[in-house]
């Protein structure tokens, strides 16, 4: 795709100028904001500040695990806050957003899903975020939900058993990414799994109606993830079929994001005058 090679840092500037970008999920949306403070590398000290800093600095004294910041002209930031579960993101994250030092004109890309294995207990708090994100949209950050992006494992859908034993073996999916980014069964693939996997896998059946259903714009990963089995952290030491080294799909996520971006940016304008910041507008 010519649009993905010509992306460039001011691209993602147009939009992002004056907000802060906050990236929270898990480890996969930790390695997309190394993705994303890599790629804006020539707008800021290359100094990474501790969101704990940054709280206490502001008179809060909150405590975090591992998040960060990194700050670039014109009150703009990327910051990443590690979130594993849903209950987290909803008890946790969005009650405390402004103890964060956030604005309501921020952007907030979402993620979690990984550390779900069972998806019953997934589909119970995706309800409950619907619920709150429901009452509480306009006092939070302009938000977008990355869908969960395919793994590999040695499973017919390729998700994480709570089975499996190390070392993990990581395996092509059977099914086959076409041009028009669709996914096409292959000849050997189980019914059954070859409609988990042409759906998005388990997670993203549960998340994304949801996300539609509240008008949550969805950054879809999961089938250019698809193919990139071979791309994996220590993938000949079978010991990773889930974080991807650098570069690989965390950077075609920063062009899906730009693309997300641009589909909605008359929602974004419309969310950031609803809560009277018609200063970051997109400029």
């Amino acid at each position: 795709m010519e649009e993905m090679l010509t992306l460039t840092p001011c691209d993602l500037w147009s939009w992002l100028r004056g907000r802060t970008l906050w990236l929270v999920g898990d480890s996969m949306m930790q390695q997309m904001t190394k993705a994303a403070i890599c790629f804006m590398y020539e707008f800021w000290d290359l100094e990474i500040r501790p969101l704990d800093d940054i709280t206490k600095a502001a008179g809060l004294h909150q405590d975090f695990l591992g998040e960060f910041c990194i700050e670039m002209p014109e009150d703009t930031r990327i910051c990443h806050l590690r979130v594993n579960t849903v209950g987290n993101l909803t008890q946790r994250v969005l009650p405390n957003f402004r103890k964060f030092t956030g604005k309501t004109s921020d952007v907030m890309v979402v993620n979690v899903g990984i550390w779900y294995s069972i998806p019953s207990q997934y589909e119970t708090d995706m309800a409950l975020f619907a619920t709150y994100y429901s009452a509480h949209k306009y006092e939070l950050p302009y938000m977008l939900w990355r869908d969960t992006a395919a793994q590999h494992f040695a499973t017919p859908t390729g998700e994480f058993g709570l089975r499996l034993a190390m070392p993990f073996v990581c395996k092509p999916l059977n099914v086959t990414l076409q041009n028009d980014n669709t996914l096409i069964p292959k000849e050997q693939c189980d019914a059954g799994a070859a409609e988990v996997i042409v759906q998005g896998g388990f997670r993203n059946r549960i998340a994304n109606p949801i996300m539609s259903s509240l008008g949550v714009p969805i950054i879809h990963t999961w089938n250019l993830s698809v193919p990139m089995w071979e791309y994996y952290h220590h993938v000949a030491e079978k010991g990773d079929c889930t974080h991807s080294c650098h570069p690989s799909g965390y950077q075609i996520w920063l062009y899906q994001l730009h693309a997300t971006m641009v589909d909605v940016t008359g929602d974004l304008q419309r969310h950031t005058l609803a809560n009277g910041n018609s200063s970051s507008l997109v400029k």
